[in-house]
């Protein structure tokens, strides 16, 4: 999908589904997700599996949604923030959540955020953006809460606004065979012509050369050539 061979994406989304800590039954999800969000935002599903590399334990751990996961690196991937960087950005913004500095815990009780609910766990991503919308909160002062790396994100998830990320966010949900329907999109232009072609073309020399193998050894061994 998205430019690479669709082996390399089942191995990417591999990769995340053990970084994330997901179900083997969840692949298909992910391979379709990736699809979406490659095509949905400015990334493509290499840049996601780098970026996932970078923020999959750390998001797991935290309780974070893989759906709100993609949905957030696909808006950093649209503010420039992608790949590595962007898992990297995000990463740093959950671990700031999670364990925040004296500073960043009495401007966040000053502000009135809320980053969990009552039962001690971390808000979805779209929910704590929308808080910050709310509340007004200009870019110094989320760096104070998120720091330079968290904050780079978050500013940028904030830039973009909560409504995008619940829009990828829902389309990330509803992704039911968007990779195959990018494969076959693929399939229709030259270059998945010519693959097809190809792989045709080799599908018919298996062919002839099992049938007319025996017949060309029997005249070798028969000394005829």
């Amino acid at each position: 999908a998205a430019g690479i061979e669709l082996g390399a994406s089942a191995d990417i989304a591999s990769n995340i589904l053990s970084g994330m800590r997901m179900e083997v039954g969840e692949l298909d999800h992910v391979v379709d997700s990736l699809a979406v969000t490659s095509t949905g935002s400015n990334t493509t599903v290499l840049e996601l599996g780098e970026a996932f590399a970078n923020v999959a334990p750390g998001a797991a751990a935290a309780g974070v949604a893989f759906n709100d996961t993609a949905a957030a690196l696909g808006v950093l991937a649209d503010n420039a923030i992608k790949g590595g960087r962007g898992g990297t950005a995000l990463n740093a913004a959950i671990r700031t959540i999670l364990k925040p500095s004296k500073e960043a815990g009495e401007l966040t009780e000053q502000l009135g955020l809320k980053f969990f609910d009552s039962a001690g766990n971390m808000e979805p991503l779209v929910n704590i953006i929308a808080q910050l919308e709310e509340k007004g909160t200009d870019a110094r002062q989320v760096l104070t809460i998120f720091g330079e790396e968290g904050g780079r994100a978050i500013n940028a998830l904030v830039g973009s606004g909560s409504k995008r990320l619940a829009e990828l966010r829902g389309e990330i949900v509803a992704s039911g065979g968007a990779a195959e329907t990018m494969a076959n999109k693929q399939l229709n232009t030259w270059q998945g012509s010519m693959k097809l072609m190809d792989s045709v073309t080799e599908s018919l020399q298996i062919t002839l050369g099992n049938k007319f193998l025996p017949v060309l050894k029997s005249i070798v061994d028969e000394g005829i050539i």
